[in-house]
């Protein structure tokens, strides 16, 4: 996993993608009749959210050939009393986390 700057272009993209979606929470809203491979990715990563306590699974991006798709998670730091929230954004080829405001 990839620690990116909530500042960056690149984050503010995926944010972005994450708060506006229309695609929805499942990969049957994207896909008229996705691919098992499609759906076992799906199936892979909500299973790694739910381990992780994660919630608000969205697809981000739906191609042809692959998907996007980000959850939110709280994490509490050692010696943190507050939690902080952070976007994990799966592309094809990484998963990203990113620090997350609501605020935004």
């Amino acid at each position: 996993m990839t620690n990116l700057n909530e500042n960056t272009k690149a984050a503010q993209s995926m944010i972005s993608r994450y708060i506006n979606t229309t695609k929805g929470s499942s990969i049957y809203n994207a896909y008229c009749k996705p691919s098992a491979a499609k759906v076992e990715a799906c199936n892979k990563i909500k299973k790694e959210m739910n381990e992780v306590g994660g919630y608000g699974f969205r697809i981000t991006k739906a191609g042809s050939s692959f998907f996007s798709c980000a959850y939110l998670v709280n994490h509490i730091a050692d010696g943190e009393t507050k939690a902080t929230k952070y976007l994990i954004y799966h592309t094809v080829n990484n998963v990203y986390r990113i620090k997350y405001d609501a605020q935004r």
